[in-house]
């Protein structure tokens, strides 16, 4: 009977040893098993038959190191605190008991009202002090807003946990301002706070062009440790007016960077480099170009 009591334990040792083994060997070759794993995907993905992507390039100029990403050609939501009585400020509270709140304020040009984002509640920015309530998230509600891009005066990008949510659940949603209504880009956006969606409004294009971020690689721990696993590309335009994705970009393809408009046809840098930061490290950034089969300008 103790014999095998002890070959049990003896049994459970082992495999309890073998699984502290794994997790350091993984924590060891997190970079390894990472640059391992982003080899099994395709560079890209078309979803516009009538659209083909070529690479015009692979060895440009590394691109210099971004720890906090920024947001393109528009400025995203910033964080600022909500006083009891309306007014806003600058000012971020940290400390345990603060009465004020930590709201996020999307401030946009033109004709398109600047927002409000508290919690499930948008409220319109009326300088420095709470405006006109908007509406409410529903189906679902939303318990956390982490960061908002402007699209254009019908729709706004919202990085946000769904209520109710056992763990962090940050999902990317379009939402259209006037009713709140909500579409699901993706369930597993990349860290809001460094990468954030960028925003391209190119010369002589007819709309706007946005990369959002999928899924993570880590190549260590900490801050500035990780890439998108994929750069997806999103247009509006007068033949989108609610949107389109039309491409998607691996991260051995580069993480695109920038998105400009020419001679008929988008063209993207994309950058391969692992997140280290080390000069000597940078790989040559790579250049695609986004053509139409026929008549790009009318699909695009």
């Amino acid at each position: 009977m103790l014999n095998t009591i002890f070959s049990a334990l003896g049994v459970m040792v082992l495999i309890g040893g073998g699984y502290i083994v794994l997790v350091l060997l993984s924590m060891v070759f997190n970079s390894d098993i990472s640059e391992f794993k982003s080899k099994f995907n395709n560079e890209y993905e078309m979803y516009v038959n009538d659209l083909e992507v070529v690479e015009i390039s692979n060895n440009e100029k590394a691109l210099p190191y971004e720890f906090n990403s920024d947001t393109g050609e528009i400025e995203g939501s910033s964080q600022k605190t909500l006083s009891d009585d309306g007014a806003i400020a600058d000012v971020i509270r940290f400390f345990s008991g603060d009465p004020e709140k930590s709201v996020e304020v999307l401030l946009r040009e033109g004709n398109s009202s600047s927002l409000v984002f508290k919690k499930n509640e948008v409220y319109e920015f009326d300088g420095y002090k709470l405006g006109s309530k908007v509406g409410e998230f529903s189906n679902p509600a939303l318990d956390l807003i982490r960061h908002v891009m402007p699209v254009n005066e019908k729709y706004v990008l919202v990085n946000g946990d769904r209520i109710n949510a056992p763990y962090a659940d940050p999902y990317l949603w379009q939402v259209e301002v006037k009713t709140l209504k909500k579409e699901i880009l993706t369930e597993d956006p990349f860290f809001s706070h460094s990468r954030p969606p960028k925003i391209f409004i190119p010369d002589d294009y007819n709309g706007v062009v946005i990369v959002y971020y999928v899924g993570s690689y880590s190549f260590g721990y900490g801050g500035g440790s990780s890439v998108p696993k994929f750069s997806v590309i999103r247009v509006y335009n007068n033949k989108y007016h609610e949107g389109k994705d039309i491409a998607k970009f691996a991260y051995k393809a580069g993480t695109i960077v920038d998105a400009r408009w020419e001679k008929d046809a988008l063209i993207l840098t994309g950058d391969p480099s692992k997140p280290d930061g080390k000069k000597s490290a940078r790989r040559p950034a790579r250049v695609w170009k986004i053509g139409d089969k026929q008549e790009l300008t009318d699909v695009l």
